[in-house]
């Protein structure tokens, strides 16, 4: 679902790769934690649906568990900057999100929909999902 930026591109984009967050892109990778117990936001994807909010994104969990009911779908969401999350700001730059935004990631790790910040949010995450799986509102 298309946000309205466009990421850099690449010359070669076979061989080079830029990393951007705009949807449609791959998820960039991003290390998250404390040196001694890293991962990576790729490893946060699995094979459903992702959902990385930031340090002030406690807003967005009500949304993700009301998607989870009306979709029955297992959507993990993960909150950067938790206690096991520790950034030092590489999440929001990369992703280019405020600090109440959020990233929808699909299960093959690509930017499915994006939210700058919670409050200028163009669309709801579950309007996102229907037009991302094609469903009619109720």
């Amino acid at each position: 679902m298309l946000d309205g930026t466009t990421p850099d591109h690449a010359d070669d984009p076979y061989s080079d790769y830029v990393p951007a967050a705009a949807p449609g892109c791959r998820a960039p990778h991003v290390w998250l934690g404390q040196p001694e117990d890293q991962l990576s936001t790729l490893d946060l994807c699995g094979p459903s649906f992702t959902i990385l909010v930031g340090p002030g994104g406690k807003d967005w969990e009500a949304e993700v568990d009301a998607a989870r009911r009306d979709f029955g779908l297992p959507i993990a969401c993960y909150r950067v900057g938790s206690a096991r999350l520790h950034d030092n700001g590489a999440f929001l730059a990369a992703y280019a999100v405020e600090a109440d935004g959020a990233v929808l990631v699909r299960p093959d790790a690509h930017i499915a929909w994006r939210a700058q910040s919670f409050a200028d949010a163009d669309t709801t995450l579950a309007a996102a999902l229907e037009q991302i799986l094609h469903r009619d509102p109720a």
